[in-house]
């Protein structure tokens, strides 16, 4: 428990500007007390008349110095630099938006292939393997759509299913 003392000792130091380690020391020599650092920090969030006055200051002799030449040299000016003649139009450099498509693509015959065999057939899982069990996968071939099957890609897309084997598919960047 830190007597009133002891707190007023850390109160009038921060309001001096010292650094945790440094009260530590000043209230050992004063009060006897083995404190450290981290015991000064902590005292200080949790009691509410020392948190007020916090620990401010520079922590260095440099610090100080480099805030005395703040005070004393002008406030930077900003250059305002002249607009371009086409800073006032809105930039239109959008992101190409999806052109809806609708395609016929029928869904293949799955091979139903384990993952260890697949190579480079579509990855779409074709089974809802139990724990144990194998899990399968379409295993049709890919034509460029990424890791899945024409009809697997459509599917998941940014595809919206339109009826049994059609597909309305959002055609962005090659796909």
């Amino acid at each position: 428990m830190w007597s009133e003392a002891e707190v007023e000792t850390v109160r009038a130091a921060l309001l001096e500007g010292l650094s945790a380690r440094q009260i530590a020391e000043r209230v050992r020599k004063l009060h006897g007390r083995d404190a450290n650092r981290n015991q000064i920090v902590g005292l200080v969030h949790r009691r509410p008349q020392l948190t007020e006055v916090g620990f401010r200051g520079p922590r260095t002799r440099a610090g100080a110095k480099q805030l005395r030449e703040a005070k004393e040299r002008p406030a930077r000016t900003r250059k305002v630099l002249p607009r371009a003649p086409e800073a006032g139009k809105p930039r239109t450099t959008a992101a190409p938006q999806p052109r809806p498509v609708d395609v016929d693509i029928p869904a293949p015959e799955p091979l139903a292939v384990p993952l260890v065999e697949l190579g480079a057939g579509c990855k779409w899982p074709v089974n809802n393997a139990a724990p144990g069990e194998l899990h399968l996968f379409c295993g049709a071939a890919r034509e460029g759509f990424g890791p899945y099957c024409p009809h697997h890609a459509a599917r998941a897309f940014e595809g919206v299913w339109k009826g049994p084997g059609k597909v309305r598919v959002a055609l962005v960047g090659g796909w």
